[in-house]
């Protein structure tokens, strides 16, 4: 609207509106007091700042004094024009009052944090300039050399505004300023006031006292004050204030020329190592690169020697291919000579009788086998006389083995009786043996449930069946204890223990249930099958107590403490009985008990139950220590009686086993035919046909002398063929070899073939290090040169590593002097360019710019 009102002034009241600039509007952020965006638009016509003490009016002008002043005072209409009492920092941090020691109260902003001004300045419906300035610490530091600055200047470029500048510095902080400056015309953003302020006055076209003497006026208090500051910048005789102006300025900015000078310096000392780094970093990756193409091409190289000496090899293999063919050609020939030599023998030899001679040993074979056959059957016939202590026959004959066979048919039907009334001892031990293992795993299983509840001697499946019930009816199990858990007979009444056990008998299992559970504990236990006695009693409030018999057994009791106590004395009582130290007193006492465990009831009634021994099966007590004892002892005597079981039933199987065997003995012996055992007969017929042999054998007779020619030839013709299989081994040999070779070869081109598709060059010759190579040794030493190689590889990598910690440290130092300049700029070696860059602009023009500020006067 401000805009609108600036373009539409009348010709007759504003015409210099439309050949000046003016202020169209100011923006603020996080400047001073004012948190987060502001924007002040202004009349060209007239514009008030007003508001009460304190509001912020000189904030906003000194705003506008930071934009176009070279050294602002800051609240100087507060002052009254004399020293300012603020600065940049100040405004940036957002202070306020100078605060007290030790606390930060008075800082708005105190860590991390960006303030933005900017002043619209428009001339027509064409043409308007941005002047904006951006200040951020990247800490909490308060420190003017931490600042960070950008100075905006925007010549009718386009969609420019502060909201876009502070986008883009979140976005990418000074590097994304340096961007936008790029990609937009009419933009210049300057790290320096001095460059931005030349820009400002030059468009502008007025000197620098333009902007002062606005900065003084607005501290003014009072109208006359003009005349002095007109006087002082403007009616004077210029030239000598100039010069004078000039030689103050050289010693005001004497100071300011020192201190640039020696932070250039420091920052140059920062700098100047990364030159020489960056040198050394370079050389070190020659190098590295270097030994990384030697192991690059080394690989192409070794196939490349392979491939020749293989090929050498091939051809090696390839000719002793060819000799042996000739030294297999004549071996075949030396074979079918010597076979048809043998053949021509063979059949003389069968002229002069040599066919019977082979049919006879062939049939001398055949007796020998028989008659080894007979003698093992013989042997065996006799260890089988001997196991079912028969008497063995001198000479051995058919009537002799028949008279053996009748006796032991006889034999096998007394063992086979002897076996079917075995069975049923060795069934009845294999029970035994079984049951009594049952009881030992029973044992061990009742101990090991029984160890888990130390307060009761309960039997494990009651204590489960009462875990069920608890569970069932939603109820602590505590509350439904067994009779024999609240009780316990007096140490020194023990030797009424079995007694008092025996009297309480099962009530020992009774559960007492409160009222409250007990018809949904009836349910429970009547609609199911419960593998158990169960017993229970209803607990009820008893108004009188009860007092047990001075000579009952439940004066021997120790009673536990328990909610139930009445209702458990009152069942105790009902079972109460007097203890008698004779049975002449238990005859005339009713309703009386000994310790032997006999009891009367009413007259002439007497009992004893010994179902079991009165010292086992005990339940009462307030712990399980008994019950455990109870079971060790049942479990030793478990043990002992199962090792006896598993004895007999060792004895009666081994009885049955001897039995089996014996009777299968008969069986044999019963079976057995006497022509299989006859080794006699089979040694007669043997000696036989050995006697019509040794008539055609005669050294003197033409068929012996045909048969040792025959041999002879036989012999040669093996030889012969041995030498020939040997030969044809070896070839094969060979042939693998050659195959073994060409297939190596062929890996070691195909190697070159990828080598070479991979573009890698065997540039490097690699012969005085690595010949003379073998087929054998080439495998081997291409490993060595490898892992040499790599080695070396490594070693340079690890100086490059050193070197680019040594330049990232070294940069970090840069960094820190350089803040101003390299804030952007990451401790990295992609960032080396701009490091450099930063030395070389030190040493070309910070350096000798600032030194030339002490010229000779």
């Amino acid at each position: 609207m401000a805009e609108q009102n600036l373009l539409e002034l009348p010709a007759d009241g504003f015409e210099t509106a439309r050949s000046s600039y003016l202020l169209q509007d100011l923006h603020l952020y996080n400047w001073g007091a004012f948190q987060g965006w502001h924007v002040a638009s202004l009349d060209a016509r007239n514009t008030a700042i007003v508001g009460p003490t304190g509001s912020g009016k000189t904030t906003v002008i000194d705003a506008l004094m930071t934009l176009l002043c070279t050294n602002p005072k800051y609240n100087l209409a507060s002052t009254g024009g004399h020293e300012s009492d603020r600065d940049l920092v100040s405004y940036v941090r957002g202070v306020s009052g100078p605060g007290t020691e030790g606390s930060s109260d008075h800082i708005s902003r105190t860590g991390k944090t960006v303030t933005g001004i900017a002043a619209r300045m428009v001339k027509n419906a064409n043409e308007q300039v941005w002047l904006g300035a951006l200040f951020w610490f990247e800490g909490s530091s308060s420190s003017t050399t931490d600042l960070q600055r950008r100075w905006i200047f925007s010549h009718n470029a386009d969609h420019q505004s502060l909201n876009l500048w502070l986008e883009e510095h979140h976005r990418g902080g000074a590097r994304a300023l340096s961007k936008l400056e790029k990609n937009t015309e009419g933009l210049h953003v300057h790290t320096a006031k001095s460059a931005y302020l030349a820009k400002l006055q030059s468009h502008f076209e007025v000197g620098a006292n333009a902007f002062t003497l606005l900065n003084r006026a607005a501290g003014l208090k009072q109208l006359n004050s003009i005349d002095e500051i007109f006087r002082e910048l403007v009616l004077e005789d210029q030239s000598a204030f100039e010069d004078a102006l000039k030689v103050a300025t050289d010693f005001d900015e004497l100071t300011s020329i020192h201190a640039e000078l020696e932070t250039a310096r420091h920052q140059h000392l920062s700098l100047l190592p990364l030159r020489e780094q960056d040198r050394r970093y370079v050389e070190q990756g020659e190098r590295l690169q270097a030994m990384q193409n030697q192991q690059e091409a080394l690989p192409a190289w070794f196939a490349e020697q392979g491939q020749a000496l293989w090929g050498i090899r091939i051809d090696e293999l390839q000719a002793r291919l060819a000799t042996l063919g000739g030294h297999i050609s004549t071996a075949e020939s030396m074979v079918e000579s010597a076979r048809q030599e043998e053949e021509l023998c063979f059949a003389s030899y069968q002229k002069t009788g040599g066919s019977d001679i082979q049919m006879l040993e062939r049939l001398i074979g055949i007796a020998k086998n028989t008659l080894a056959t007979r003698e093992q059957r013989e042997r065996d016939y006799r260890r089988i006389i001997q196991s079912l202590s028969l008497v063995a026959p001198d000479v051995l004959n058919a009537e002799v083995l028949a008279e053996q066979q009748r006796r032991a048919e006889a034999l096998g039907e007394e063992m086979a009786q002897q076996l079917k009334d075995h069975e049923t001892l060795l069934e009845a031990a294999i029970a035994e043996e079984h049951n009594a293992r049952s009881d030992v795993t029973r044992l061990q299983q009742e101990h090991e449930q029984t160890l888990k509840s130390p307060g009761s001697n309960i039997p494990p499946q009651f204590q489960r069946f009462r875990a069920d019930l608890a569970n069932q009816l939603e109820w602590p199990i505590e509350e439904l204890p067994f009779v024999a858990e609240l009780i316990e007979v007096q140490k020194k009444q023990n030797d009424w223990r079995g007694a008092i056990e025996r009297a309480l008998g099962s009530q020992r299992l009774r559960i007492l249930v409160p009222p409250d559970a007990m018809r949904s504990a009836l349910h429970w236990v009547n609609q199911r099958h419960n593998q158990l006695h169960v017993r229970l009693l209803e607990v009820r409030t008893v108004d009188t107590p009860v007092r047990f018999r001075v000579d009952g057994f439940c004066a021997k009791l120790n009673i536990k403490s328990h909610a139930y106590d009445g209702a458990l004395r009152e069942l105790l009582h009902a079972h109460d009985l007097r203890c008698v130290d004779s049975i002449e007193e238990l005859q005339s006492t009713p309703h009386a008990m000994t310790r032997e465990g006999s009891m009367s009831g009413k007259a002439r009634y007497f009992d004893k139950q010994d179902q079991k021994r009165l010292d086992a099966d005990w339940m009462t007590g307030f712990d399980n220590n008994d019950r455990l004892s109870m079971l060790r002892e049942q479990r030793l005597h478990a043990q002992g009686r199962l090792s006896a079981c598993e004895s007999r039933k060792a004895d009666a199987q081994a009885v049955k086993g001897n039995l089996v065997a014996l009777r299968a003995l008969c069986l044999q012996l019963i079976d057995l035919k006497f022509e299989t055992v006859d080794a006699e007969g089979a040694r007669q017929a043997l000696a036989l046909e050995q006697q019509r042999l040794d008539a055609l054998l005669r050294p003197d007779s033409d068929t012996a002398r045909a048969k040792q020619l025959w041999e002879h030839a036989g012999a040669l013709t093996a030889t012969n063929r041995q030498a020939l299989m040997n030969l044809r081994k070896e070839e094969a040999v060979v042939q693998s070899d050659v195959q073994r070779a060409v297939d190596t070869q062929m890996r070691y081109a195909r190697r070159q073939r990828e080598a070479q598709a991979q573009s890698v060059s065997v540039a490097e010759d690699f012969s005085a290090a690595y010949l003379p190579l073998t087929c054998e040794s080439l495998d081997e030493r291409e490993r060595q040169a490898l892992r040499q190689v790599q080695a070396q590889v490594d070693t340079e990598s690890q100086s490059l590593s050193r070197i680019t910690n040594q330049i990232t440290r070294q940069m970090a130092v840069a960094k820190e002097a350089n803040r101003g300049f390299l804030a952007d700029e990451m401790a990295e070696l992609d960032s080396m360019p701009a490091f450099l860059s930063r030395l070389r602009v030190l040493e070309e023009e910070a350096l000798p710019r600032s030194g030339n500020g002490f010229r000779p006067i």
